[in-house]
């Protein structure tokens, strides 16, 4: 019994570290490399060594908004992004699914490497904080951490209300390819629920993301221009491209898609300085909607020009 007593106490105490060192969807981070926009994220889960607990997740669909909500009339989310911070890059994704009852299922997996990541095999790794995954089902007060400090975390998971709160004690994840474009991976290991000292071995763990680079509209202006920037994105119907330019001018707005070939215009002429903004809703030069995906917006004037991206979905 007292064996049994201290590998239960080893477990918990890995969990407690595991915890702290999990990256976050905050808002309160290094500048984000590459953002996953929409995806698949799934596994199956069995009670161990044996029980009724069982099932499988899978979550498909587009990420949650910049507050943390599914998108209107979405019921599954799937995200993620890849960031470096003191030389260490961290590759994440999630899943998540609202239930019938309001609840919410929410899995994440995470890999973290010193310096520049590569593709491979990672283990779940609780001293060095090299990667893992976690499973909360039923959540009934939802919401993503909104800090990204170890203690605020920590706090986030008390302040979690969910039937099971499981966290990653052994296995490994497998990430095939982070790219701009995409995030494909697998896993597979064994979780702990604190709360009730329940194991679930996890088996047939995969994701596969879409991507794409943050617009970071703010850095390397022109002189010309106070800001440029789109809001939504993604959008479906409609974006409005804003920007304030700093004196009078000609200028040319104009979508692209990502092998240049001009879209639509949506602009050409004199504008006054100060702050205009103009809407695209997905048609082309011919007045058809094209088709979900990353397309760029180029504000032009005499002499400079300054672009962002947005991202159009289904």
């Amino acid at each position: 019994m007292k064996k049994a007593r201290l590998d239960i106490m080893t477990l918990l105490l890995l969990l407690g570290i595991l915890i702290l060192a999990q990256p976050t969807l905050a808002q309160d981070h290094p500048p984000y490399d590459v953002v996953y926009y929409e995806g698949e994220f799934g596994f199956h889960y069995q009670q161990w060594p044996f029980g009724g607990y069982n099932g499988d997740f899978y979550a498909n669909g587009p990420q949650l908004d910049d507050d943390g909500n599914f998108e209107p009339g979405e019921t599954n989310a799937v995200g993620g992004f890849t960031y470096t911070d003191n030389d260490t890059t961290v590759v994440y994704c999630y899943g998540a699914i609202l239930n019938p009852d309001t609840t919410v299922d929410l899995a994440l997996c995470f890999v973290r490497t010193q310096g520049e990541f590569t593709p491979g095999t990672y283990p779940v790794d609780a001293v060095d904080f090299m990667g893992g995954f976690a499973f909360f089902d039923d959540i009934a007060n939802f919401q993503l951490p909104v800090d990204f400090d170890p203690a605020s975390l920590q706090q986030w998971l008390d302040d979690t209300i969910a039937d099971h709160k499981f966290i990653s004690t052994s296995g490994s994840i497998t990430v095939n390819e982070a790219s701009v474009d995409n995030l494909i991976g697998s896993f597979t290991g064994s979780a702990l629920d604190a709360q009730t000292l329940m194991i679930i071995s996890v088996t047939d763990g995969a994701f596969d993301l879409a991507g794409r680079e943050p617009v970071d509209s703010v850095a390397e202006l022109p002189l010309a221009l106070h800001s440029l920037s789109a809001y939504p994105t993604p959008f479906n119907p409609l974006t409005t491209i804003h920007f304030d330019l700093a004196t009078d001018e000609a200028v040319r707005l104009s979508i692209f898609d990502l092998a240049g070939r001009q879209i639509r215009q949506l602009h050409e002429g004199f504008l006054t300085a100060g702050a205009h903004g103009y809407n695209w809703n997905g048609l082309d030069r011919d007045r058809q909607r094209v088709g979900a995906g990353v397309y760029v917006y180029r504000l032009e004037g005499a002499s400079w020009s300054s672009s962002g991206k947005v991202v159009l979905t289904p």
